[in-house]
């Protein structure tokens, strides 16, 4: 409508020219101005197709990274779950030890001194020689002299 409104003439589609040369000239310009318009459509069709498909290309990638993104996470939360794991572990293992030491501590301090009872305790030779030298060591106070 805007076409018919825009002809040099002034002409709409309720006056239309009596003369079959004006009405063909007329006729002529409307075509070329739609077939201008036409053209000018499709490229708009064919630039907005290619800005989709290039969009979509791009949601492509991205819902790729974000796929490794979200492995990499689940990931991180086993490694961290393991962590928590191995971490109360060791807590125990701590606690145990600390344990183990107190009553080493007190079997040390409450041992005997003689000689033939350290090797009757002794369960291996490296044991007898650990509890001799420690007899050893708590025996003697340290004299800076150096001799055994």
């Amino acid at each position: 409508m805007l076409v018919l409104g825009a002809a040099p003439s002034g002409v709409s589609a309720d006056a239309s020219p009596t003369d079959p040369q004006q009405q063909k000239a007329l006729i002529d310009q409307i075509r070329a101005q739609l077939g201008s318009n036409l053209a000018d459509a499709l490229a708009a069709q064919q630039q907005l197709k290619q800005s989709l498909q290039e969009n979509a290309a791009q949601q492509g990638v991205l819902q790729g990274q974000i796929a490794d993104i979200v492995a990499k996470i689940a990931g991180l939360d086993v490694q961290i779950a393991d962590a928590q794991r191995l971490e109360v572990v060791f807590a125990n293992r701590i606690t145990a030890e600390r344990a183990q030491l107190r009553q080493l501590a007190r079997a040390i301090y409450e041992q005997p001194g003689s000689a033939l009872v350290v090797i009757a305790e002794a369960r291996s030779l490296s044991d007898l020689l650990t509890r001799r030298g420690q007899s050893l060591t708590r025996a003697r106070p340290h004299s800076g002299a150096g001799g055994a």
